[in-house]
């Protein structure tokens, strides 16, 4: 009878386990990041500079949002992690962050290559990583280019990465974009204005004038 009471409470237990999220929590030794399970029991071990969530919780489906990827530094370096703790991609660093998500689909970048590519929120693929650069989505289109690069008016220099001094201002970080050929995607990767203009500017306003 014991045993019987038993198995199923296991039953009803696990499924309540199962949709549990993760909490990010601060190692006050290490000054690092880390996720415990809703038991407190440490399922990520601190590794991250920063975390960043919309929510408390992540990676739980009772969010009205999922987050199947949630967005960290590490080493100097932004990425998305999948829940077990494993990288899913670096992501293009973005306002202080990883890449955003316009119209479902954020930037990453391939490390090979530096290439930039596409992903949607569930951590799939839906960009190869083809281009130098790519705008963030906007009425279903994406501005990219090949052959282009970063100008800096001075040599980017950073601050030390701390709670309080990673997210001041680095005016000197901004730079200009120069070179390549440029022209559009829409969001399933395809060209439809052809890469052969010579810089972001010069791009038709209107996809018909190509």
């Amino acid at each position: 009878m014991l045993r019987t009471f038993i198995a199923m409470l296991i039953i009803f237990l696990v499924p309540v386990v199962a949709e549990a999220g993760l909490v990010a929590y601060l190692d006050k030794t290490t000054e690092l990041w880390g996720f415990k399970d809703a038991q407190g029991i440490v399922v990520i071990k601190p590794q991250f500079a920063a975390v960043y969530a919309t929510t408390d919780e992540v990676f739980s489906p009772k969010n009205k949002e999922t987050e199947y990827l949630v967005g960290v530094i590490k080493n100097w370096t932004t990425y998305r992690i999948s829940k077990d703790g494993k990288i899913k991609f670096e992501s293009v660093f973005f306002d202080n962050g990883p890449d955003y998500y316009e119209e479902g689909l954020a930037r990453f970048i391939d490390p090979k290559t530096g290439k930039i590519g596409f992903h949607d929120r569930r951590g799939h693929v839906v960009i190869k990583p083809e281009f130098d650069f790519a705008s963030p989505f906007k009425n279903g289109t994406s501005n990219v280019s090949i052959g282009c690069h970063a100008e800096y008016p001075q040599k980017p220099t950073f601050l030390p990465l701390s709670s309080s001094s990673f997210h001041q201002p680095r005016k000197e970080m901004f730079f200009s974009l120069v070179g390549g050929k440029w022209g559009k995607i829409d969001k399933t990767g395809k060209i439809i204005v052809p890469l052969k203009y010579n810089s972001l500017e010069t791009l038709p306003k209107d996809d018909k004038k190509q």
